[in-house]
C-alpha cells in the first residue's frame, strides 16, 4: 500500500515538475517573446524624382550689319586748257578725232611737200593754204563739235569736240569771237581755193 502511495506521490511530483517546467518554459518563452525587440519596418526610401534640366534655348547671335564704307568722293581736277599739235603728214591729220576743253589751242603743222588746209565745215576757222613746215593755230572758246577737212584733199577730215569744264558740249554763254586778220602768206595759185586766215585765230 505504501508503495502505491509512494508511486502516486512520485507520479504527482513528476506531473507537478513537468507542469512547472512547462510553465517555466512558457514564462521564459513569454519573456523571450516579450523582450524580443520587434524589428522596425525599414522604410525603403522613395527615389526622389530627378528633374531633367530643360536645355536653355541658345540665342543665335544675329550678324551685325556690316557697314560698307562709302567711297570718299575724289575731287576731279578741273581741266586745264591745253595746246595740241596736229601733224599733217602723208595726206592725213595724225589726230583726226580730238576732245579738248574750252580755251584750248590746236596747232596744225604741214609736214608734206604738198599744200594743205584745215578748214571748218561750219566756217568756224580756216587755215588757208599751208605749205611745207607752215603752221596754223586756233583757240577754241566755245563748246561744241567742230568738223574740218583739207579743201585741197576732201578725204582728209577731222573732228574736234570742245567740252565745258563740266564735260558738256553745249556752252550756255558763248564767248565773243574776235575778228581774224587775213593771212599774208598765200601763194598766187591759192587765191581761188580757200579764203585767207591768220596764222592764229579764236572762236
Amino acid at each position: 500500500m505504501k508503495k502505491i502511495l509512494l508511486g502516486v506521490l512520485i507520479t504527482t511530483l513528476l506531473i507537478s515538475c513537468s507542469s512547472d517546467n512547462q510553465n517555466l518554459i512558457s514564462q521564459e518563452s513569454d519573456e523571450i517573446i516579450l523582450f524580443k525587440p520587434k524589428p522596425e519596418p525599414t522604410s525603403t526610401p522613395k527615389p526622389e524624382p530627378t528633374s531633367t534640366p530643360k536645355p536653355e534655348p541658345t540665342s543665335t547671335p544675329k550678324p551685325e550689319p556690316t557697314s560698307t564704307p562709302k567711297p570718299e568722293p575724289t575731287s576731279t581736277p578741273k581741266p586745264e586748257p591745253t595746246e595740241i599739235v596736229v601733224k599733217i603728214i602723208d595726206f592725213m591729220f595724225d589726230q583726226s578725232d580730238i576732245s579738248i576743253y574750252k580755251n584750248s589751242t590746236i596747232t596744225w603743222i604741214n609736214y608734206d611737200s604738198s599744200s594743205h588746209t584745215a578748214s571748218s565745215l561750219e566756217n568756224k576757222f580756216d587755215s588757208g593754204y599751208l605749205n611745207n613746215n607752215q603752221h596754223y593755230s586756233f583757240k577754241f572758246l566755245d563748246a561744241g563739235i567742230y568738223t574740218y577737212r583739207c579743201n585741197l584733199h576732201p578725204s582728209m577730215r577731222g573732228e574736234i569736240r570742245v567740252l565745258t569744264k563740266d564735260g558738256k558740249l553745249i556752252d550756255p554763254t558763248p564767248a565773243p569771237r574776235p575778228t581774224s586778220t587775213p593771212n599774208p602768206n598765200r601763194s598766187k595759185n591759192d587765191q581761188n581755193i580757200s579764203p585767207p586766215q591768220s596764222s592764229e585765230s579764236y572762236y
